[in-house]
């Protein structure tokens, strides 16, 4: 049996200006297998994706194999990682942030794997004050 992806999100400041640097706290753990893609999405149009280095050129016992049928599964090898992401919002409003993690199978293209999952994590973000000015005085 495959147990889910545990994801959290923490941000802060808690009180974001425009122009402030939030940064997003990430913890998500996998209770069967290592973790593979992270990313976030920060509602604003911003967002980014990223894989450990060299992450789908290995082999491990659980690639391959389907998460049903007549085979002894290889066993859990639990994975817990932490990583932070920072963004600017330009503008006041409501933002919703979605932290998301995958396990191999989703990450490496699709491969069969015995303890595949994804699991996500969301924040409101709610951003108060005027607008970051873009204004440019020219001296001469």
């Amino acid at each position: 049996m495959t147990d889910p992806i545990t994801v959290s999100l923490t941000y802060s400041p808690s009180n974001p200006k425009p122009g402030d640097t939030v940064t997003f706290h990430v913890a998500a753990t996998d209770p069967n297998t290592w973790i593979g893609a992270r990313g976030i999405l920060f509602g604003d149009g911003h967002g980014t994706e990223t894989m450990p280095e060299g992450f789908c050129s290995g082999t491990p016992e659980s690639v391959g194999k389907s998460p049903h049928g007549p085979w002894d599964p290889p066993p859990k090898n639990p994975d817990h990682e932490e990583f932070d992401y920072t963004n600017a919002y330009g503008a006041p409003g409501t933002y919703t942030v979605k932290a998301t993690v995958d396990g191999p199978d989703y990450a490496c293209g699709g491969l069969p794997v015995a303890y595949a999952g994804e699991g996500s994590a969301t924040a409101t973000v709610t951003v108060i004050g005027p607008p970051v000015s873009t204004t440019t005085t020219t001296t001469g």
